[in-house]
């Protein structure tokens, strides 16, 4: 016992040793030839020249537009969006840098060490920048921010009294446009990736690292954790303000969107391929889907999943749930596309009709809407700048199978039918519906 209790002893006087080796050890003690970060002063930066900002380029003096005061970049969009602000708002680069109140200057450091950053600070864009026709304004129930990159995928969530205490201490979440060595001899804006594999874009800097822009999430990952994109800090392009919690998809299952109104809207089903004419409530067609503790129980009508809707001038993502079309037209009686055999399934069309009478534009033959496969999740590419220029690719194309969806809820709240109901949720414009 006693031999056990001094190998114990020895034991946390060794880790006492190696905790103290640890704490307090600055850059400059690791790496002698970096300064040391607690004499770095940021409280005279003038951020109307700076050098980091793509606006005034970088400090690039022998051309005042290239490489960073571009409009492929300075055009760019950060969308800050969701259930939990009024109004979605589209923020470009330009906007964010032709300003100097918010802006901040700090040491960050991921795994590629620490540097210095230069952005717009989180909580200052969400509660301050509340001017003009793109102010932002948070409802009362906001309560997160879900942070995502340029192709929607998440990055990081913090809930708002995260951020604001973040910013409060000194150590805001960053909007960073750009970034700069420790001793101060290199600094630029960012710029996005390059086109092909092993390219580098205009305006990159080796000793930056400089791509994957043009707006990072930076932040003290040793108070705030590390995000899912890892211990790298890593572009953003979306800020997503939620609610503590959320509805869910179905009408029959939210109390504020349980109302007759919704669930007992009738949708008509009619046509020589069905034979007969039969309405459905909303309810009923919601009652299809079944659920267990992991979500819709697979091989049943019921369908949910991201999709994202793109063409060569708009590109977005949501999550949607509702019922596979060909299998719910096949529940009621439709003949499937193999036993109607290739030639009558791909004659036979499937048309949409709103409620005011208009026809959709949308119309599918039974031979497309069984082979969900011809439909497919694309990421936006880094030459897609948003100018409406660019063509999508199958070299974009992340993957197949998503089957045509009669939806009655987006990203976790039901559809409204109008912008005038009282459950419509501005900041997700889930109305068009139910």
């Amino acid at each position: 016992m006693k031999r056990r209790q001094k190998i114990i002893f020895l034991t946390m006087l060794l880790i006492m040793a190696l905790l103290t080796g640890c704490v307090g050890t600055d850059t400059k003690e690791t790496d002698p030839s970096q300064p040391d970060i607690s004499e770095i002063d940021f409280s005279d930066v003038d951020f109307s020249t700076s050098v980091f900002k793509h606006v005034t380029n970088g400090g690039v003096t022998d051309n005042d537009i290239l490489p960073y005061n571009v409009d492929v970049i300075t055009g760019a969009t950060m969308t800050v969006e969701g259930p939990a602000v009024v109004t979605s708002i589209p923020l470009s680069v330009r906007e964010l840098e032709n300003r100097n109140a918010g802006l901040v200057r700090g040491v960050y450091e991921d795994s590629s060490g620490a540097r210095i950053y230069e952005g717009m600070d989180l909580a200052y864009l969400l509660y301050e920048m509340t001017d003009g026709d793109n102010g932002i304004f948070l409802t009362d129930k906001a309560y997160q921010v879900e942070l995502k990159n340029h192709n929607r995928v998440h990055v990081a969530t913090f809930t708002l009294d995260e951020i604001l205490k973040a910013s409060a201490d000194g150590r805001p979440v960053l909007l960073a446009y750009g970034v700069g060595t420790l001793d101060g001899k290199h600094a630029a804006p960012f710029v996005f990736d390059a086109v092909g594999e092993g390219e580098h874009s205009l305006g990159y800097v080796p000793d930056l690292d400089n791509e994957d822009g043009c707006i990072r999430l930076v932040y003290d990952m040793n108070k705030l954790g590390v995000s899912a994109g890892g211990e790298t800090f890593t572009n953003v392009a979306y800020i997503y303000v939620s609610e503590e919690t959320e509805p869910g998809f179905k009408h029959t299952e939210a109390e504020s969107f349980d109302v007759s109104r919704y669930t007992d809207y009738i949708v008509t089903f009619r046509g020589a391929g069905l034979g007969y004419e039969i309405d459905l409530t909303v309810r009923q067609l919601e009652d299809l889907v079944v659920h267990d503790s992991d979500g819709i129980i697979p091989g049943g009508i019921g369908y949910a999943d991201d999709y994202s809707l793109a063409n060569n001038a708009y590109w977005y993502v949501n999550s949607f749930e509702g019922l596979d079309l060909y299998k719910l037209l096949m529940y009621l009686g439709m003949d499937s596309a193999e036993d109607m055999g290739l030639q009558k399934a791909r004659t036979t069309l499937v048309h949409f009709i709103a409620a005011d009478g208009v026809p959709s534009n949308e119309t599918f033959s039974v031979d497309t809407l069984a082979s969900p496969d011809v439909f497919g999740f694309y990421n936006r590419n880094a030459a897609d700048h948003g100018d409406g220029s660019y063509v999508p690719t199958n070299a974009d194309l992340e993957d197949t199978g998503y089957p045509v969806l009669l939806a009655y809820g987006v990203n976790n709240y039901p559809y409204t039918i109008q912008k005038t109901d009282p459950a419509y949720v501005s900041g997700l414009s889930n109305s068009g519906g139910p």
